[in-house]
């Protein structure tokens, strides 16, 4: 009986799902009102992206770097490549 159920239990093990992987990056907040959303340029050695959060998002970006990548944020429109660029903090960043 104890062979059945160490059995079972190496059975479930190798077929039970992945837990989901949790998203790392550091956090992005959007703390304007609804309608308006803000949009995140985020500059990389190689460009920049965009990063689109609707009013009291927040959310973890993964592939960014904290204290070597820079960001701008604007309400309902992207920001300028000539913004003023702020360094991406390892707290929320807004």
């Amino acid at each position: 009986m104890k062979h059945v159920v160490l059995l079972f239990v190496a059975a479930l093990a190798v077929w039970a799902p992945a837990p989901a992987a949790a998203v790392e990056g550091p956090l992005f907040s959007c703390a304007q009102r609804a309608p308006n959303v803000c949009r995140f340029r985020i500059f990389f050695p190689g460009g920049d992206r965009i990063v689109v959060l609707a009013a009291g998002m927040k959310q973890k970006v993964p592939g960014i770097t904290v204290g070597q990548d820079y960001y701008c944020v604007g309400v309902n429109q992207n920001p300028s490549w000539t913004c003023a660029r702020k360094l991406v903090a390892a707290t929320t960043n807004s």
